[in-house]
């Protein structure tokens, strides 16, 4: 039986003792596999490269903070469909707002509480996979219904010879009924009769 492999989440933070305090707690937890990045420019490409299922991303970094690394990855059609929780020491209104402007998803804050942290990275990844499904369902859809709308092309076009067959005949009978026989009258029904089975 196959088994799905587990989400892969990109782990963003420039000190080495959070990404390895994170990374205990994701794995001991969930098992969830990880990429780690030290800082932004290194995270845009780990994210280009291995299209992960989620981001946890500090903000306070040097060279490019947080803020701007969602922005750029929110900006790439490539990376823009990764959800990006933003997990840092800015706990003030102002900031939080930044970060959903930026593109985050989410916004948790250090010291982090573990269980919170599991749950929301469990709920922003099954909403993802959620997404992902309905897309694909709705592409099978989309699929099914060109197949279809071909398929009466081609039924359209195969039976406007044998209707346009039967109404000119029986237009003609009509219209000049008095100067059929019997036997033209029967041997034409006969035509349509047959061309309708046949349709």
């Amino acid at each position: 039986m196959y088994l799905k492999e587990k989400p892969l989440i990109l782990l963003v933070d420039d000190i080495p003792a959070n990404l390895q305090v994170l990374g205990n707690v994701l794995r001991d937890e969930e098992n969830y596999r990880m990429a780690i990045a030290t800082n932004g420019l290194n995270a845009i490409n780990l994210a280009k490269k291995h299209k992960p299922d989620l981001i946890l991303l500090d903000i306070m970094m040097p060279d490019m903070d947080g803020y701007e690394v969602c922005r750029q990855l929110k900006s790439d059609p490539e990376t823009k469909e990764i959800p990006v929780i933003f997990l840092t020491a800015k706990t003030q209104p102002e900031d939080i707002i930044m970060g959903f402007e930026s593109g985050a998803v989410d916004y948790l804050t250090k010291p982090f509480n573990k269980y919170e942290l599991l749950a929301r990275v469990k709920t922003h990844l099954n909403l993802k996979q959620s997404i992902e499904e309905l897309y694909l369902t709705s592409s099978e859809l989309e699929k099914s219904n060109q197949q279809k709308d071909k398929f009466l092309s081609i039924l359209a076009h195969d039976l406007r010879n044998p209707i346009n067959s039967q109404l000119g005949l029986s237009n003609l009978m009509i219209e000049h009924f008095e100067t059929f026989s019997p036997e033209e009258l029967k041997e034409n029904l006969h035509h349509i009769h047959s061309s309708a089975r046949s349709m």
